[in-house]
């Protein structure tokens, strides 16, 4: 927001045409190899925590996935940079009843491709732009294979 040009107080939480979506969630555990697994635990459970989660909230905007947070005051207090808007309100609406989603089932093959490309990129195996258009050809080509 800061970078944006816009000031303080201009900015809004709104529901996005169609409905909200969601791309899944986090996951945490604590493997059976570890030395301190049960202080491992402990520190996920902290972390977990709906008051630890409520004030991450509060400090950096991370949304709990903690449902007993939503609830809290650090969640529910209006936002100075949303011109004093309950932001974590509005995304706890969306948080009580999840979407769902449907697929094109060749949604996978454009997943896979593009997690692939960006690997490489990531590796050092290939340019973004050279990723990105391979990918394409990739993507191109399965859906071709799905038609028939």
């Amino acid at each position: 927001m800061k970078t944006a040009g816009a000031k303080e107080g201009q900015w809004r939480v709104a529901f996005p045409p169609g409905g909200a979506g969601s791309k899944g969630g986090s996951y945490m555990s604590v493997l059976s190899s570890r030395k301190h697994q049960k202080e491992a635990y402990q520190i996920v459970k902290w972390m977990m925590s709906p008051a630890n989660q409520a004030s991450g909230f509060k400090s950096n905007g991370l949304f709990p996935s903690a449902l007993e947070a939503c609830t809290s005051p650090e969640v529910t207090a209006g936002h100075p940079s949303y011109g004093g808007q309950a932001t974590g309100t509005a995304f706890a609406k969306v948080a009580e009843e999840p979407p769902t989603h449907s697929r094109h089932p060749a949604e996978r093959h454009r997943r896979g491709r593009s997690h692939g490309a960006s690997k490489s990129v990531g590796q050092g195996k290939a340019s973004p732009a050279g990723a990105r258009k391979s990918a394409q050809a990739q993507i191109a080509e399965q859906l071709k294979r799905c038609r028939r």
